[in-house]
């Protein structure tokens, strides 16, 4: 899930992340990546889909809509970001 990567911009906050960081990346859009901070925020506030609002849990996968910078379900229209 989590994989070492070079200085990116984080697709949500638009940050430049340095190297030594963690970033969320997508398997198939190779500059889609989410740094740590996003992610551990959206935990915290309840890790809902931003199409349906319904939770997304651990089994589910996580993906993101470009055009919003939110984070939804893979079936509801997101992109990619984790395996189940």
């Amino acid at each position: 899930m989590w994989e070492a990567v070079a200085a990116f911009r984080c697709r949500r906050c638009g940050e430049i992340c340095p190297r030594w960081r963690r970033a969320l990346r997508s398997p198939r859009r190779r500059r889609l990546a989410i740094c740590g901070e996003c992610l551990e925020s959206w935990q915290r506030t309840g890790r809902r889909c931003a199409r349906c609002w319904g939770p997304i849990l651990d089994g589910m996968e996580i993906g993101m809509l470009v055009d919003t910078r939110a984070f939804a379900h893979v079936d509801c229209g997101g992109a990619r970001v984790s395996a189940p």
